[in-house]
Formats: C-alpha cells, sequence, structure tokens
C-alpha cells in the first residue's frame, strides 16, 4: 500500500505538547506494571536515557525489583545485559539477543536466569525464531535480525537512528535497541487502542484464545520492503495486510506491514499508523468492507492513534488504495479542525463523510475531520463513541446506531462536536440539560426533510436518504416517491427502493397505497407496487389489480410481480392472460414469473402462453421454460420437445432443465427421440414403464445433431452452455498481487496454472475457455477498472475473433480502481456512465447482450455510481429480471474479498459462484 510521508515538528512545541496534554491523551499507564512486565528503561536500568516516548508506567523511581534475576546481570551497565533484562520484560524472543554475547560468562546465552527459567516454552521459541531468521536472511539478506512477541514480529535490517530522549536531547540508537524499542512501541500502540476501546478480537488455538498477530517489517531501503512486500503479499507496492483473515509466515502472523523510513520519526509514526488500522480492522467484529468497516473509521482509526504521541503530531500519513491517495499539509490539525467546524453542517454534512465509501471519496476534509471524531470524543466521551463504532462494525446504519449510542441523530452529536473544537462547551459528552430536553430523534423531522429536498449532491443525497433506515412518517414517504421522478440517479433510487422495503408503521404504509399511490409519478408508482411484493403487503392487493392497467409498462410489471409475491390466487386467471397475449413482452416476461410464483398453484394456466416458448427474444423463452419447471404441469413437455432441436447454448440447456424437472429424465436424447418416449411415458405413471422405456431407448443410435453431445467447454469448472458470452475481467491495480491457486482447486478444475497473479490466473483460464468455445459462439470481452472498456463494439463468434481477444487480454496491465457499476451497465447493454438517457432502463424492448456472463474479480467495487453491495444487488437485480443474464462470479484470494456480497450476486441471477482460494 503506497503512503505518502508528511512531517512538521519542533522540539519546543513537542515539550509544550507533552506538558499540556492530560495523561489520558497522552495514553500513560494509571499504574506501575513494571513487575508484571512491559518494564520501562527505568525500572530495567538502562545505561542510556529512556527514548521520548510515553513510559509504560507513570512512577520514575523503582525500588522493588523482581529478586528471581540474575544479580550480577541486574547490575551490569553494559547494554547488551540491559536488553537481556528487556527481551525477558516484554517477552521478547530476539535473534540478536541469541546470538551477540552479552557479557564475559560462560552462560551469558541464559542469563537473566528468568529468560530461561520463567519460559517453559524457550527451546521452542529459539527453534522457532531460528526458522524465520532463515526466511529473513532468504529474502533480505544477512543484515536481517527477527524479535517476537505474542502479538507482534519484527523484521529489520536498521543499522540504527537518532531517537529523542524524555530529557529532550537527542542520542543514537544502535540496531539491537532498535529492534526490541520498536516491539516496544508497538505494544504501546495496541495499548492505547484497548485503553479506550477495550480488547480486539482473538483467534482459538486449541482450547486457547489468542491475538492476532501482526508483522511488521522494516527497512532502510524501497528495494528491500518491495522484496519483502512481494514474497508477503504477492504485489510489491502493497504495505499493509489487515483484518483478521490472511496468514503470513506459515500462520505465524495474521495482519501485517512492510514499511521504509530514513528517521525515527517518519518511520514511528507509519508503524502507529499501521496498528491502527490493524487494530480498528480487529475490533469488536471480523469484517474487513465497507458495510462492516467504513472508510472514515479505518482511516480515522489510524490517524488518531498516530497522532495521539505528542513528538508525532504535526506527521501525517496517507495511505492509498489502488493508486487513489490524499495530500495536505500535516500539521495543525487541530487548528483545521476549527475550520472545518466553523463551515457549518450545511456546508460540511456530517453524512460526506459517513457515506464516504471508497478511498476516492475520502478527501483531506474527511481525514482531518476523521481524526478529529476520534480524538475528542475518545477523550471525552469514550462510552458512548466506542459504542457507536461497535454499532457500525456490525453493519448497523449510522443513524440508527448513533441513536442506540449517543441518544441522538448524527447531525445532533456533529453539531456537539462543532460546538466542542470551536470552544462553545466544556466538552463533547451530553450535559444534563440536553438529556433532560430528549432530544433524540427517532423519525425524520422538517429539519430533515428540508436536507433530502434540497440536496443537489446526488451521492450525499443517497447517504442522508440511506440514514432515514426506514420511513416513520408519511411526510418523509411523500418526499421519496417524489424524487424517484425527479433525480435522475440509479443511486438514489435503489436506496429509496431499500428504505421503503423496510417501512413497517402501519400509518406510513396506509398512506403508501392511498395518497401515495395516486399522487405518484411513474415511477414511484412503479416502485411502490415493487414494495408491496417485496414486504408482502396484502392490503395492498386492490391496488395491485389495478394497476394492470396502467399505462407505464413497468408499473404493470411490478405489479404482477407482486400479485405473484402476495400469491393473490384470484388474480392467477388475468395474470395468464397477460403472459401470452400482452404486446409488451417485458409484461408478458414479468407476468410469467408471477405464475412461476404461484408454483403448483398455476396449473392450468400453460396453454394460455406456452407459445412464448417461440417468442424471438431469448429472454422471454428462458423465462417460459422456468415458469414451466415452477408450475409443474407435465402439459409443458410437449411444448418444449417440439423446441428443443431447434435451440443451442442456454436456452437449450434450459429446455433439457425443464424436462429433467417435469418428466425426472435427463437425456441428451433429440426430439424425435423425446417425442417417442413422451408419447409411450405419458400414458403410463408407474416408475417401472418408464425405466423399461428408457432401457428400450438406449439401444437406439446416439443422438448426432445435439449441439453438446461432446463435453461442453468450462470456465473456472462451469460448464458453458451459452450461444452469447461476455468475459468481464477486472483489471484493477490489486490484481497484480500475487496468487496461487491450492493444490486441491487445480485437480479439482483439471488446470495447471503457471502463472503466479491474480491477473495472470484469469488471463491463462480465458485463453483455454475461449480457444474451447463452440466456434459458432458470440463472444466479447470487458476490461473495467474505474473506467469500462469493451473488446468490440459488438459480439463477433468465437471462430472468427477467438485468438485476437486472447491477445488483447493477454496485453492488459492493471491499474486503478474497481468500478463494478459501469461494468455492469456495459453488460446489460446500456452505456457506461450515461444515466437514464443512455441506458434501456425504461425501453420496453430487450438488449443485445449475452446470455451468460463470466465476471472475474479479486474485491470489491471501489468505485463508480454505485458501491455500496446491498445497493448493487437492489439495482442489478431490478434490472437483470428483465435483461436475464446469467452471471457466474470468479472470485480470487482470501483478502478484501467480500464473499457474501459476490456469493449473492451470482445466486441471484441463477449463476455459480466460485472462490478461488490459495497462496498469496
Amino acid at each position: 500500500m503506497p503512503v505518502v510521508i508528511l512531517q512538521r515538528w519542533t522540539l519546543l512545541s513537542a515539550a509544550l505538547l507533552i506538558s499540556a496534554l492530560p495523561a489520558a491523551a497522552q495514553g500513560q499507564a494509571s499504574k506501575c506494571t513494571c513487575r508484571d512486565g512491559n518494564g520501562c528503561y527505568a525500572y530495567l536500568r538502562s545505561p542510556k536515557k529512556a527514548p521520548g516516548d510515553r513510559s509504560s508506567c507513570p512512577s520514575v523511581v523503582h525500588k522493588r525489583l523482581p529478586r528471581e534475576w540474575n544479580d550480577v546481570c541486574l547490575q551490569s551497565p553494559r547494554m547488551e545485559c540491559f536488553l537481556k533484562r528487556h527481551a525477558a520484560s516484554w517477552g521478547i524472543t530476539c535473534s540478536m539477543c541469541m546470538e551477540k554475547k552479552c557479557c564475559p560468562f560462560p552462560n551469558w546465552k541464559n542469563c537473566p536466569e528468568c529468560q530461561g527459567d520463567a519460559s517453559p516454552n524457550f527451546d521452542r521459541r529459539r527453534k522457532t525464531l531460528r526458522k524465520k531468521l532463515a526466511w529473513a536472511h532468504a529474502v533480505g539478506g544477512s543484515n536481517m535480525n527477527v524479535a517476537f512477541t505474542d502479538e507482534f514480529v519484527l523484521i529489520s535490517d536498521l543499522r540504527g537512528f537518532k531517537i529523542r530522549t524524555r530529557q529532550g536531547g537527542i542520542r543514537y540508537a544502535r540496531k539491537h535497541e532498535l529492534l526490541h524499542l520498536y516491539l516496544q512501541r508497538a505494544h504501546l500502540a495496541r495499548e492505547d487502542f484497548t485503553n479506550v476501546f477495550g480488547p480486539l478480537i482473538t483467534r482459538k488455538v486449541g482450547k486457547e484464545e489468542k491475538p492476532y498477530r501482526t508483522l511488521m517489517v522494516l527497512v532502510r531501503d524501497e528495494g528491500t520492503r518491495k522484496s519483502f512486500a512481494r514474497w508477503l503479499f504477492g504485489n510489491a507496492e502493497m504495505k499493509l495486510l489487515y483484518g483478521a483473515g490472511a496468514t503470513l509466515l506459515d500462520d505465524f502472523a495474521h495482519t501485517g506491514f512492510t514499511l521504509e523510513a530514513q528517521n525515527d520519526t517518519d518511520l514511528h509514526h507509519q508503524v502507529r499508523h499501521q496498528i491502527g488500522h490493524v487494530c480498528i480492522s480487529t475490533y469488536h467484529s471480523p469484517g474487513i468492507h465497507e458495510k462492516y468497516l467504513p472508510q472514515w473509521i479505518f482511516r480515522g482509526a489510524a490517524h488518531w492513534l498516530a497522532k495521539m504521541h505528542p513528538h508525532l503530531n504535526d506527521t501525517i500519513l496517507f495511505c492509498s488504495f489502488e493508486g487513489v491517495v490524499a495530500s495536505g499539509a500535516a500539521n495543525n490539525w487541530g487548528i483545521r479542525a476549527r475550520r472545518i467546524a466553523a463551515r457549518g453542517a450545511a456546508n460540511d454534512p456530517v453524512e460526506a463523510m459517513f457515506q464516504a465509501a471508497t478511498a476516492k471519496q475520502m478527501n483531506y476534509r474527511m481525514h482531518i475531520r476523521a481524526w478529529s471524531w476520534f480524538d475528542v470524543f475518545c477523550r471525552e466521551d469514550p462510552q458512548a463513541f466506542t459504542k457507536f463504532i461497535q454499532g457500525l462494525r456490525d453493519a448497523r446504519e449510522p443513524r440508527i446506531a448513533s441513536l442506540d449510542a449517543f441518544g441522538q441523530a448524527p447531525e445532533f452529536v456533529d453539531q456537539r462536536w462543532r460546538d466542542r473544537v470551536l470552544k462553545k462547551r466544556r466538552d463533547v459528552s451530553a450535559t444534563k440539560g440536553e438529556k433532560s430536553k430528549k432530544v433524540t430523534v427517532r423519525a425524520a423531522g422538517p429539519r430533515e426533510r428540508r436536507q433530502i429536498a434540497t440536496e443537489t449532491d446526488m451521492q450525499l443525497l443517497a447517504g442522508r436518504i440511506r440514514g432515514l433506515e426506514r420511513c416513520q412518517k408519511w411526510q418523509t414517504a411523500e418526499l421519496l416517491i417524489k424524487l424517484l421522478d425527479t433525480r435522475g440517479s440509479d443511486r438514489v433510487r435503489a436506496v429509496i427502493a431499500l428504505v421503503l422495503e423496510r417501512t413497517e408503521d402501519p400509518r406510513v404504509l396506509k398512506y403508501l397505497r392511498g395518497k401515495g399511490y395516486a399522487k405518484a409519478r411513474k415511477l414511484g408508482r412503479a416502485t411502490l407496487c415493487r414494495t408491496f411484493g417485496k414486504t408482502m403487503h396484502t392490503e395492498a392487493v386492490p391496488l395491485l389489480r389495478e394497476a394492470l392497467d396502467d399505462p407505464f409498462w413497468l408499473v404493470r410489471a411490478n405489479a404482477l410481480r407482486a400479485l405473484g409475491s402476495i400469491k393473490d390466487v384470484e388474480s392467477i386467471p388475468s395474470i395468464a392472460s397477460i403472459a401470452g397475449t400482452s404486446e409488451t413482452a417485458k409484461v408478458r416476461l414479468a407476468a410469467m414469473d408471477a405464475l412461476a410464483d404461484f408454483g403448483p398453484d398455476a396449473k392450468g394456466t400453460i396453454p394460455k402462453f406456452e407459445k412464448n416458448i417461440e417468442h424471438k427474444a431469448w429472454q422471454v423463452r428462458v423465462a417460459t421454460c422456468q415458469t414451466f419447471a415452477a408450475v409443474g404441469d407435465p402439459a409443458a413437455v410437449d411444448p418444449l420437445i417440439e423446441r428443443l432441436d431447434r435451440e443451442g447454448g442456454r436456452v437449450h440447456k434450459e429446455i433439457r432443465d425443464t424436462l429433467k424437472s417435469l418428466t425426472g429424465v435427463d437425456k441428451p436424447w433429440s426430439g424425435d427421440t423425446w417425442k417417442t418416449w413422451w408419447q409411450k411415458a405419458k400414458a403410463h405413471v408407474t416408475r417401472e414403464e418408464k425405466e423399461r422405456l428408457e432401457q428400450e431407448i438406449k439401444k437406439t443410435k446416439p443422438d448426432v445433431r445435439n449441439r453438446y453431445a461432446k463435453p461442453p467447454p468450462t470456465t473456472y469448472g462451469i460448464k458453458v452452455f451459452a450461444k452469447g458470452v461476455v468475459y468481464v475481467l477486472d483489471i484493477s491495480l490489486s490484481m497484480t498481487q500475487g496468487f496461487e491457486v491450492s493444490p486441491y482447486l487445480q485437480r479439482r478444475m483439471k488446470r495447471s496454472y503457471t502463472k503466479k497473479t491474480r491477473i495472470g490466473v484469469c488471463k491463462e483460464e480465458l485463453t483455454w475457455s475461449i480457444r474451447a468455445l463452440d466456434p459458432r459462439t458470440r463472444m466479447n470481452v470487458v476490461f473495467f477498472n474505474d473506467r469500462v472498456r469493451t473488446w468490440k463494439s459488438t459480439p463477433v463468434t468465437a471462430q472468427i475473433g477467438g485468438e485476437a481477444a486472447i491477445k488483447s487480454i493477454w496485453n492488459v496491465r492493471p491499474t486503478g480502481q474497481t468500478n463494478y457499476f459501469d461494468a455492469l451497465r456495459v453488460v446489460l447493454g446500456e452505456r457506461a456512465g450515461g444515466g437514464d438517457e443512455g441506458g434501456s432502463r425504461w425501453l420496453t424492448r430487450f438488449g443485445d447482450t449475452a446470455d451468460t456472463v463470466f465476471f472475474l474479480t479479486d474485491g470489491t467495487p471501489t468505485d463508480g455510481e454505485i458501491t455500496k453491495p446491498d445497493e448493487l444487488l437492489v439495482w442489478f437485480g431490478e434490472r437483470n429480471r428483465f435483461a436475464r443474464l446469467r452471471v457466474h462470479v470468479i472470485a480470487m484470494g482470501k483478502t478484501d474479498v467480500d464473499t457474501e456480497f459476490l456469493k449473492a450476486f451470482a445466486e441471484g441471477t441463477g449463476g455459480t459462484f466460485v472462490h478461488l482460494t490459495g497462496t498469496h
């Protein structure tokens, strides 16, 4: 993960900050813990002045020392002896302590005695240390040293730095001391975090609960850092691996970062910053995707933990993701936060920070504001703030989490923060007067509705609406229905649909099916019909029946599907009639989906729409097959058999699957063979008779006309039955990460991948897949990062363009962000970034699309109009119920892959989700 470092400090300002900050702000320990471990420099009798970090204890005089320690070692002024004592106190196993002689005595390796006697696993730890040291030497050279504790591993080749002392001077610390000092600093940073937020999550090892260990690689030059990053993360540019799902060094560490620096201040700041990322990603929840770990929390926690140290207050680190990085001054963030607060909520609404879903959306002001929220609330209202963070880590909406934690909606809490940094109040916690006024807002009021009605930024508008969570007043519902037709934003409409679906208040529902529907325009009516179906709102059935005559086709389509979801059996004759006679093909399709929802209750309706199996649109033919199967009426077998030999690819497979569902027979027979068998089988009902007929059919000649008589081609083990295929390939920067598919999966898919990166594995697989396609299959390739590019403007057959497509795939170089939204618009036949005017959303005709999509990615959406997974699912699901694309999703790796979302995405289209795991 590339970083940008900015630094500015003076000795005088740092000294003033140390004296001015209270103990809580500096993270000081409340009592001496030197005898229990984590001894300070004074307690351990350092021969040199202690570094200018906060001490592990508040005391400066230590008279009681461990009786079990070796007195000779304890009195020794040698630096190496002090570091032996330091290793014993902090639980450090160190390669330099193990190899470097600390005193002239023969048994120096066991000095002090507590290191040998008090640690029953010391020999095992030394053995582990030697293995890790050998690996570090192999990757970074013989200058590497290794040390570890139960919570951290440090690999370093630092020779020495000038460091500050507690007395304000400067002294030189050599590499052995730095090895210990940075492990100590890592522990203190972690302790500063847990002092406020409480313990981090743990992992189960046997019957024990152990912390997730973090690997730190701190080196002198960028080349060495890249070597370690390439070995650890598979990507030389990557600097941080956070969360709780990965493994490093053969499961010895689980998170990690690689850093390069030339001075102590920069490196110390970077270490604390990255530990902030690690801590917040392993606090309360293992979730690391945006819905569990919003960007402002992820970045604010890191800034807060780093800047908490008084010497590091005017240093800053901006982490980048997929090439996106913020920039700005490092100093005076307190003053800058006051300027932001003074701008007012109208200019800097808190929802903008809460709704920043990607690194690209986090601007410089948001970084400062996130840091200030952590800084102020952690000092002055930590109990409420930690509860708020926990709610967000549980994927709750900011508004709901804020009401639960603070008793107020976010805008009121934000006002408390503004007043505090502007020095208009004593502290940020709620006053007695505020508590007595019961300012809790449980439903959107006039102020919030005005903000929503006048908001012109579509992303911010979506954030404000999302913050409502659900409609609790009819006035809010009225506003949202109006916005459906007056805001040309897919994200806003998707969010409104989510909010309406969560609505449960009887008064609001009564308004929606009454005055709300009567006043709504066409998109408002369509969305309300959809909402009634999603919420199973039976009281809306009379309205839905009337909506079947609405002039706008999408209203009719949504009303049909809603009646099916509610299972209004009295509507079945009308729905069946529409399925067979509607002039609008998409309405026919919606009617058949409704009949499929009724299942066996719709038996007897087949003759009314069986001719749809011959419709010119393949989407209608696919829907017809699926409805036949869901209804389960054998009357559908004859029209299916008649169509069988006239189809290929996806529709042919749908017919075969439907025949299997209706007859219980799965055979690759021709239409004539099926007809012969069915004429006899439908007159017999016993299983024995059917089996006898199958045996007779086996004696006939094999069916040479069947397009898939030979095994069909596969992509990542998925059989390809398609007349049109689109390969959608993620070429964002993260695809360069190293990756080797597990041997088990390679054997299962009958593949042998030679490339060791995510993009390399994709290129190899697509090469095999395209070459195996039927020559008549129409195909195309869509490349996407923050932009979208298609290989051809229109699909071509595999025979004509296969090799050219393969060449294009091998020529791409990953870079940039990950834009799912625009890539999916292209797949749906809409123009990326074109809004309503550029797509076929409201057209009655079907787009010229492929029937099968292979979507290859390694992560989550980070760019585009819609990036939140639940919004993407709503948006794409609504479009694809008419497009009928079957999307197979292939995800690579364990880190940064939202498997829950991607699996739901694939299965929602009837596709398959394949998760490729392996080593990074």
